[in-house]
C-alpha cells in the first residue's frame, strides 16, 4: 500500500516515473496533494500489482490517454472532488475490470455512452454531485453488471428522455440515489425517478436486459 495524504497547504502539482519507479502496491491514494498532472508513465510498471486507485481531492481536469495503460487488475478508481468537466474516457479504456468508478464532486456537465463503453464489468457509479442535465438511456447499455448508481446533487431537466429512468432504478439497480429535478418548473417539487411520465411516449423495459 502507497499512501500520501496532503495537509494545508501541501502540494504535489506533478507526478511521473521518477515519482514511483520502484513502488508495487495494490492500493495506490495521492489525495489532497493539489495534483494537476499525471505523466503517462506514473503506473507503468504497477500492472501486475494494482488493485486501487485514489487520485480524490485533488485540481485534476484531464488525464492522459495512455496513464492507466496495463493497468489491467484495477478493480477500484477514486477521482472524486477533482475538476473533470467530462469522463476522461481514452484514459478509462484499459480498465476493463473496473468495478467501481467514483467521479462525484467534479464539474461534468454531459456523459457521452463512448466514454465508458468499455467498463462492462462496472459495478458502481457514483456521478453525484455535477452538473449533468440529462442521462440518456444508451450510457448504461453496455454496463450489464451495474448495481449502483449515484446521481444525486446534479441539474436534471426531468422530461421524456429521462423517462426511462424510473423502471430501470426500480427493475435493475440494487442501490440508487437521486435528487429533486431541476426543470421544467413543473416537476421542481419531484425527484428524477418519480417524475409524472403519462405524456410521454415509452419504450417498455421489460427486464434489465433490454438496456444492453
Amino acid at each position: 500500500t502507497f499512501v500520501v495524504t496532503g495537509s494545508v497547504g501541501s502540494a504535489l502539482r506533478r507526478v511521473g516515473h521518477n515519482e514511483t519507479d520502484g513502488i508495487l502496491p495494490t492500493i495506490f491514494a495521492l489525495t489532497n496533494v493539489k495534483l494537476r498532472h499525471l505523466d503517462a508513465d506514473t503506473f507503468s510498471e504497477m500492472g501486475e500489482y494494482l488493485l486501487m486507485l485514489d487520485l480524490s481531492e485533488n485540481m485534476l481536469d484531464f488525464l492522459e490517454p495512455a496513464l492507466f495503460r496495463g493497468l489491467n487488475k484495477v478493480t477500484s478508481i477514486n477521482l472524486s472532488l477533482n475538476r473533470f468537466q467530462r469522463v476522461p474516457a481514452d484514459a478509462l479504456a484499459p480498465l476493463t475490470q473496473l468495478h467501481v468508478l467514483k467521479l462525484l464532486g467534479n464539474r461534468l456537465v454531459s456523459i457521452n455512452p463512448s466514454d465508458i463503453v468499455s467498463l462492462r464489468s462496472l459495478t458502481t457509479l457514483d456521478i453525484s454531485h455535477n452538473r449533468l442535465t440529462d442521462l440518456p438511456l444508451a450510457i448504461f447499455r453496455p454496463l450489464h453488471q451495474l448495481q449502483s448508481l449515484y446521481v444525486a446533487v446534479n441539474n436534471f431537466t426531468c422530461d421524456c428522455r429521462m423517462a426511462w429512468l424510473r423502471t430501470f432504478a426500480s427493475s435493475c439497480l440494487c442501490v440508487f440515489s437521486f435528487d429533486k429535478c431541476s426543470s421544467p418548473p413543473q416537476t421542481t417539487n419531484s425527484t428524477v425517478d418519480d417524475f409524472d411520465t403519462s405524456h410521454c411516449d415509452l419504450i417498455p423495459l421489460k427486464s434489465c436486459d433490454d438496456k444492453r
